[in-house]
């Protein structure tokens, strides 16, 4: 195990209104920040990669230690542990635990928040995004999507309260953003051409809002 960094290697920077996952990425950066102050003490960042979030979590956290199957590439991963393996923390030893768009990678989501779970002290939360509507990536280990009631369950039986549930966006932006995903970039003229659009789209589905649809679920769990 590496010792943690006390400062944050790079910068996050918002997804610009042009980017072609704004209309999604944009939900989680929000809730991230808006979640950082709940990361207090000592947790991790569970599939952390390059640790985008770093910077706004680290102002907040006692120690934060990023966590991975694999170091990153800009090699800021502290643990790098091996798949299906339980995680090298003592029970109930950690504060909090960040894990976004991690849990459709796994092959047992449930398995994974219990071991969440089990390292958190009482009280201890899990700030976690997962996906609704996505299209398939990182192939081949892409192997679930999330209901509301799915989160639900996963919670309950790992010994976690639920106690914020709400989605990233609603149906308008979810099917916008699958498209323009899969819309060809046009590099200097996609401030022109997705920026308007995705504005557009956003202003829409907040005009509209049917939030059964959407692109992913945002989470804070507790442990009981």
């Amino acid at each position: 195990m590496k010792e943690p960094r006390s400062t944050d290697p790079r910068k996050k920077d918002r997804e610009p209104p042009w980017s072609k996952s704004w209309l999604s990425v944009r939900h989680v950066e929000r809730f991230v920040r808006a979640k950082a102050p709940l990361c207090t003490g000592r947790g991790i960042d569970y599939g952390c990669g390059n640790m985008p979030y770093a910077s706004w979590l680290r102002p907040h956290a006692e120690t934060l230690i990023g966590v991975d199957v694999h170091q990153s590439s800009d090699q800021v991963v502290d643990v790098v542990i091996e798949p299906g393996k339980p995680l090298p923390f003592e029970d109930r030893s950690l504060d909090f635990v960040v894990c976004t768009q991690v849990l459709e990678h796994v092959e047992d989501p449930s398995w994974h928040l219990a071991e969440m779970s089990r390292i958190l002290k009482a009280g201890g939360r899990i700030m976690l995004t997962v996906p609704f509507v996505w299209e398939q990536h990182e192939i081949p280990h892409d192997y679930f999507r999330f209901t509301e009631f799915g989160v639900r369950h996963l919670a309950t039986e790992n010994g976690l309260q639920v106690q914020e549930l709400s989605p990233g966006g609603g149906m308008i932006e979810c099917v916008a953003q699958i498209a323009v995903f899969r819309l060809p970039s046009f590099r200097f003229l996609d401030p022109i051409i997705y920026g308007p659009m995705n504005l557009l789209c956003a202003g829409l589905d907040r005009l509209f809002r049917m939030d059964r649809i959407t692109c992913n679920w945002h989470c804070v769990l507790q442990k009981i």
